[in-house]
């Protein structure tokens, strides 16, 4: 592994370490030097924790056999994704003994992949159970309720029924200046066409 692939795992730097997985691997094709074995999970999960499952699949599709038992088993994550069966991506996430690497780029995806699910419950219901909750973010029931609470969604233990805090999107506001310069863009457009 490399040591500029391992400070950006650090760091967290997840686009920079797509950027550096994509670079060592057009430098590996270019120089017929099939040393990225061991990079290829890494790509995988880099990959995984931008949430870029088109180009996941790509990659799974150049590694085809080339690919180790560990490698495997990173690409059963991504398939789960694929299929959106979020019970499966943590029993994949939990069904194999990763090396230390991978170990930690695995439990940084269940933190990511948790917090995008919630996102997605936030905005996808206005109630849901806690068993169904508990399954989607990977948790047994009671982890699941506290994990959501602390969220400020509120609990009714009689009728095992969560109700949802709509998500809040923080909107990001742009100077005068970068919206004059999208409207000057737009009309350029609308004129020479």
């Amino acid at each position: 592994m490399s040591a500029n692939a391992k400070k950006l795992i650090d760091e967290k730097n997840w686009k920079g370490l797509v950027s550096f997985c994509e670079s060592f691997e057009f430098e590996s094709a270019a120089s017929s030097n099939n040393n990225n074995q061991n990079l290829y999970g890494v790509h995988l999960f880099a990959y995984f924790l931008v949430n870029d499952l088109n180009n996941a699949r790509f990659l799974w599709k150049r590694i085809g056999k080339n690919g180790d038992a560990e490698t495997s088993a990173v690409w059963n994550i991504g398939r789960e994704m694929w299929k959106k069966n979020h019970e499966g991506v943590y029993v994949a996430l939990n069904s194999f003994t990763w090396n230390p690497v991978h170990a930690q780029l695995a439990q940084e995806l269940v933190a990511v992949f948790r917090e995008r699910t919630f996102v997605l419950l936030s905005k996808a219901f206005t109630n849901i159970t806690g068993k169904d909750t508990a399954a989607y973010l990977g948790l047994n029931q009671q982890q699941a309720v506290q994990f959501v609470e602390q969220r400020g969604w509120v609990y009714d233990k009689n009728n095992d029924l969560l109700q949802v805090k709509p998500f809040e999107q923080t909107k990001v506001q742009m100077s005068d200046l970068t919206r004059l310069g999208q409207l000057a863009d737009y009309f350029t457009y609308l004129e020479s066409n």
